[in-house]
């Protein structure tokens, strides 16, 4: 029975030229039949055999689906032949016919049916068919161009049944949608006016006007000239609304004004109504305009505000829509007002100057003229103007300069002829440091700084040479007093205390010249007697007790002066200097054996005096950290700590080590001493390699504790990619694309030893023949997921990590 059928639909063939077998190509595409006038053809995207097989019908035109059914079954008959013949366990058959790219039909076949081919409704009908249930409001009407859009280049398309049933349809459902429903179109009109503007309501009314001109030109002509009937009511109404809001408000100008232009823009009215509207809009912004210089003369720098807040909302108004008188009032307006700010300012600003020359004269009215500047500034502030009240504050630091560069020279002049009595040298250091603390804002007042302390110098010696003139006698003139081994005349002695603030009030001597008083005001413990002899010589004497004469010599001792002598030794370096610094030119001094009497005030004055002398000397800089260390100034001596280390100062390294430790209880405090030790040891201190020794024992080895290296870390620096083979010709490669499980230990600061399984793929890249294929495949599918433990060492780098294998 299958062999009969076979052969009834060869009865078909003679309507086919040929039959043209093909083997399958690459493209997928193979060709079954071709009529012979080379308007239609059969092919099949079909490589293997199933029971369901789909032919490709494509035609020249679209009337072949309609007009030629002979010779689509003819076609369909030898395609069926030619599939049967090669793959014989096929049962249905679908069809689909196209012109071009567009599919028009579609059908279907089968053996049971005795392979009759049954055709669906063509795809035109069926779009035609739905287009009442589509297309059933207005808003809907330009849909039915993209209903047809897809037909509209199919050649023959316009002869077909489907595309009369379409246009009925569609002419049917126009008329009633569009054609006695005037309130529908009037209330689709204004809905769209309302809620954008004009151009785009129009733009969507022309959509569906295109589509009603197709069918009735006039009707479509006449709803045109309906819309604009429309839009212009609505935009007289609206724009008359809003002039009666606006016109009658307080609203600013550049709010108003951009809201009618865009208003305008929007419902685009009619000529002479925007003429209007520019008149009324333009007569009440110079109204507003009017009402503001009024209200603001521009005498006080609130008016001057309002003026830059008037200009700022003028120029704040956008140039929309066609108000050109309302613009060109505004465009005066801002130029007037601009001027009238810039103006007033200069004004303003030659009062506030002239106020702020007139509040000092001199240089003791500098902080006077400084205030001044700083209050107008903050006036000026207050009312926006920063750039001008910064120029006041400018304007006083340069009066305020001048009135200190000017005022010296009668200062010094004042000084000159000032006595130096004890409270005034006291008041004069008080004026001196004061000055010294104005010097960090007006350098001007370093010099009035210098010259108090060089006239305190001065006005001393002058001081105490009238001390020792005022007691002076025969007996003690030609006297002398032996003071530390020192022996120093009246003049010498006045002088010498003095220079330490304690008065000589008085130096009686015996006839005979072999004894004697001595009467001084000290400066902490008032007046004070101490008795003098002689030896050997008469009048020149000294004090009874050897205690006495180091009470004395303390009065009369010099304060340090911080410079070094002729060998480099500053008193700090005597003072204070670390026996274990091999760079300390003296023995140095060993804080915990020094005698009960010994003078660490004295040290830190020192050290300070060598510091303020050379504060770029980091021995100084350090042997001032290190007394101040020991006396518990821990925060004070923690600055010049690390001042000194920042040199890499050895001992300075030793001492910042030692005081992190005392200090500090975080986890890195530790490993930051040792590591400050071991910088210390390498520049040769000797109790840092002490220290070491003590700290880590020999043999062991201490270390931060630090993260292991990430996973992506780890298969970057073990490489995320090994092959072996030789490329082109049989090449197997695998691939680490993640970290299965891992198990780190830290060895040293920079290296971790892990035990490592990856995650993995393989790939086997051979020529291409078909064994060697069956091979690849074999071999990738035997590939396993993840490797193999590895024990890995990885090594922390500048640039990322390395890794090795350990075994």
């Amino acid at each position: 029975m299958r062999r009969t059928l076979v052969t009834r639909l060869f009865g078909f063939i003679g309507v086919v030229a040929a039959i043209v077998s093909m083997s399958p190509n690459q493209a997928g595409a193979r060709e079954l039949a071709v009529l012979s006038d080379k308007s239609a053809k059969v092919t099949t995207l079909d490589t293997r055999c199933y029971s369901t097989a789909t032919f490709r019908i494509d035609a020249n035109s679209a009337t072949f689906f309609e007009s030629r059914l002979q010779d689509l079954g003819g076609l369909f008959s030898v395609a069926l032949n030619k599939t049967y013949a090669r793959c014989s366990n096929i049962r249905t058959v679908r069809i689909d016919g196209f012109v071009g790219s567009v599919k028009l039909i579609s059908g279907t076949a089968s053996g049971e049916d005795q392979w009759r081919l049954v055709l669906g409704v063509p795809a035109l009908n069926k779009v035609a068919a739905d287009i009442p249930k589509t297309v059933n409001t207005l808003e809907k009407i330009p849909d039915l161009l993209d209903l047809f859009a897809p037909f509209q280049t199919v050649p023959g398309i316009a002869q077909t049944q489907g595309y009369g049933q379409f246009a009925g349809n569609a002419q049917t459902v126009v008329t009633n949608l569009v054609f006695g429903r005037d309130s529908e179109f009037d209330a689709f009109v204004l809905k769209h006016l309302k809620s954008g503007t004009r151009e785009k309501a129009k733009a969507r009314v022309d959509d569906i006007l295109a589509v009603v001109a197709l069918y009735n030109q006039i009707g479509a002509d006449g709803l045109t000239v309906r819309f604009g009937q429309i839009a212009d009511r609505l935009a007289t109404v609206e724009l008359a609304n809003m002039l009666e809001t606006v016109l009658v408000s307080e609203a600013p100008i550049n709010t108003a004004v951009t809201d009618v232009g865009l208003q305008i823009a929007r419902q685009a009215p009619a000529p002479t109504l925007v003429q209007d509207t520019d008149r009324l809009v333009s007569e009440w912004v110079e109204t507003r305009l009017a009402d503001h210089t009024a209200r603001h003369s521009g005498q006080y720098l609130n008016d001057l505000r309002a003026h830059l807040e008037l200009i700022k909302s003028l120029k704040g108004v956008k140039n929309t829509g066609p108000l050109p008188q309302t613009h060109r009032v505004i465009g005066s307006a801002r130029t007037r007002f601009d001027e009238l700010v810039s103006d007033a300012m200069v004004d303003h600003l030659q009062d506030a100057k002239a106020l702020i020359s007139s509040a000092g004269t001199s240089y003791l009215d500098a902080d006077t003229v400084i205030e001044t500047g700083l209050t107008l500034q903050s006036e000026f502030v207050q009312f926006g103007f920063e750039q001008e009240g910064q120029a006041l504050v400018e304007h006083a630091l340069t009066h305020s300069e001048a009135l200190i560069e000017d005022g010296l020279p009668n200062y010094r002049t004042e000084l000159t002829s000032m006595p130096m009595k004890r409270d005034t040298v006291t008041a004069l250091r008080k004026d001196a440091a004061l000055f010294e603390e104005l010097s960090n804002d007006f350098p001007q007042f370093q010099a009035y700084a210098d010259v108090t302390f060089g006239a305190i110098d001065i006005g001393k010696q002058r001081e105490c040479r009238r001390q020792a003139a005022s007691i002076r006698n025969d007996r003690n003139d030609k006297g002398s007093v032996v003071v530390a081994q020192a022996r120093l005349s009246l003049d010498q002695l006045a002088c010498a205390l003095y220079r330490n603030d304690h008065v000589l009030t008085g130096l009686t001597i015996a006839p005979d010249g072999r004894s004697g008083v001595l009467e001084v005001d000290a400066m902490d413990n008032g007046p004070v007697q101490y008795d003098l002899v002689s030896v050997s010589t008469p009048y020149q004497l000294t004090l009874s007790d050897t205690e006495r004469d180091a009470e004395l010599s303390e009065l009369i001792l010099p304060p340090p002066s911080g410079k070094p002598d002729a060998k480099g030794v500053t008193e700090c370096d005597l003072l204070a200097g670390d026996p274990a610094d091999t760079a300390q030119p003296t023995r140095g001094v060993d804080f915990n054996h020094v005698p009960a009497d010994f003078d660490f005030d004295r040290a830190v004055e020192a050290c300070i005096a060598a510091v303020d002398f050379a504060p770029d000397a980091t021995r100084q800089v350090f042997q001032l950290a290190r007394v101040l260390d020991f006396l518990g100034e821990s925060e004070t001596a923690q600055h010049y700590i690390e001042v000194a280390s920042a040199s890499q100062y050895g001992p300075a390294l030793h001492l910042n080590a030692t005081s992190i430790l005392s200090l500090r209880d975080d986890d890195d405090a530790f490993f930051d001493a040792i590591d400050l030790f071991k910088l210390a040891a390498a520049r040769g201190y000797g109790p840092a390699k002490r220290e070491l020794a003590e700290l880590i024992p020999p043999g062991s080895d201490l270390f931060r504790e630090s993260p292991p290296p990430s996973d992506t870390e780890m298969i970057k620096a073990f490489g995320q990619k090994q092959c072996e083979g030789v490329r082109g010709f049989a090449q197997g490669c695998v691939y680490r694309n993640g970290i299965h499980r891992k198990s780190c230990f830290q060895t040293s600061e920079t290296e971790f030893s892990c035990e490592v399984v990856f995650r993995q793929k393989c790939e086997f890249n051979t020529f291409d023949d078909p064994l060697m294929r069956l091979l690849s495949g074999m071999v990738t599918a035997s590939c396993p997921s993840r490797s193999d433990p590895v024990f890995l060492k990885f090594t922390k780098r500048a640039n990322g990590w390395s890794a090795r294998k350990e075994f």
